[in-house]
């Protein structure tokens, strides 16, 4: 198929191209089932030639990924108006499930525990618009295209994506679905589309959402960064597919059956997974990690762009005058780095105290240096990443690795 065949049909209302998570039920007590017609829908439909995969060969990852969210609420004042603390609690779980830390994950059964993945990604709302303009990261836009989120239309106000993760969030998507995303691939090509477009009662967990939802989020995230369902990519002419990751098992449904062995006997289905849309989803895998790290490793859907130092800092998630690219010329060193425990500071002019402060601007650490030419610092309790050694007017970088 040509590309302007594609576009004149806008290949299909370009829902052929999205990533659908349909949720029946909103009943507390019913399972929660889902459903994602892409499959079905993308058979015999091809991307232009020239489109690239998400494949990033010889990828280097990060110390730490921070990636910029911009919520846009669409509404007409009603309940789809969800607050800010409703907000927040969406970027709890999201940070949660992506750094290891949702409580639900004692769930898990044994035969998965070993390969739940700490992804390592950070999510954090925006502090300056596209024009440098202070923000809270949250865009609330009245308008009656709340009623219509299925409709691409209904994405307004995007801001850059190759900047910003947009998430819109509306009223309804008439009966569709209760979220979809994009894949990276398709972004490339329209980027005007990217983004996120979810249901608001589908959102965090409070509010017009509840607890048993709040996992919504990170299932279209996780389309964002290029995974697949666990059974997307169907196997001969069977019910069961697969996902082009090695550790998640070849799957058949996203049923809440803890012990479903249906699609390889004797190989239970990881039905747990946050990929699969059940009431029961609680982990990633590791291999779905490396496959998430390596899309924020490529420039397919400028993935690779999120999280770098000059966008944190355009973004206003980063203090520029704390940004690595500006450090050096210090009236002070210090070794090992990375570290692991302790460092030893080596002080060339007298200062008043040594900070070690995160990539936020956060102070985490403020001691009190004395007329020692050396002073040893404990640094075990802080989480592994980078971090800015800050004394007087100098700045160094420190990396702590265990």
């Amino acid at each position: 198929m040509h590309i302007f065949d594609l576009k004149s049909c806008k290949i299909m209302k370009i829902k052929l191209l999205l990533s659908i998570f349909l949720l029946f039920s909103i009943s507390l007590e019913a399972q929660i089932q889902s459903f994602c017609g892409h499959a079905d829908k993308l058979k015999g439909v091809t991307l232009p030639i020239h489109v690239k995969k998400t494949h990033s060969d010889g990828y280097s990852k990060s110390d730490q990924y921070v990636i910029p969210v911009v919520f846009h609420i669409l509404h007409l004042n009603g309940p789809e108006n969800i607050s800010d603390e409703q907000i927040m609690s969406a970027m709890d779980a999201l940070n949660e499930d992506f750094n290891k830390l949702n409580e639900d994950l004692v769930d898990v059964i044994d035969e998965f525990t070993a390969i739940i993945a700490n992804v390592g990604v950070t999510f954090k709302l925006v502090r300056l618009d596209p024009e440098g303009q202070p923000t809270t990261g949250i865009n609330r836009i009245y308008t009656n295209l709340t009623n219509h989120g299925w409709e691409d239309s209904s994405k307004i106000n995007q801001w850059p994506p190759h900047k910003y993760l947009n998430i819109w969030v509306s009223k309804s998507l008439e009966g569709y679905a209760a979220a979809y995303s994009w894949y990276p691939e398709y972004a490339d090509y329209y980027p005007e589309l990217d983004g996120i477009m979810q249901q608001h009662d589908y959102t965090g967990s409070i509010g017009t959402s509840n607890e048993y939802l709040k996992h919504v989020l990170t299932h279209e995230v996780g389309h964002y960064f290029n995974l697949y369902h666990p059974w997307d990519l169907q196997i001969g002419d069977g019910p069961c597919g697969d996902d082009e990751v090695d550790d998640t098992p070849i799957t058949q449904s996203s049923e809440c059956i803890l012990d479903l062995a249906t699609c390889t006997p004797s190989i239970v289905e990881n039905v747990q997974n946050f990929m699969t849309g059940t009431y029961c989803f609680r982990m990633f895998t590791e291999g779905q990690k490396n496959r998430m790290i390596e899309t924020l490793n490529s420039p397919v859907g400028n993935r690779n762009n999120l999280w770098q130092e000059q966008n944190l800092i355009d973004t206003g998630l980063l203090d520029a005058d704390l940004s690595i690219s500006k450090i050096g010329n210090s009236s002070f060193s210090f070794a090992p780095n990375p570290a692991t425990n302790t460092i030893q500071v080596k002080f060339s002019l007298a200062q008043t105290s040594l900070q070690l402060v995160n990539l936020f601007g956060q102070i985490l650490l403020d001691q009190k240096t004395d007329n020692s030419s050396t002073q040893l610092i404990d640094v075990s309790h802080f989480p592994n990443g980078t971090y800015v050694l800050r004394y007087g007017n100098s700045f160094e970088k420190l990396v702590l690795n265990r």
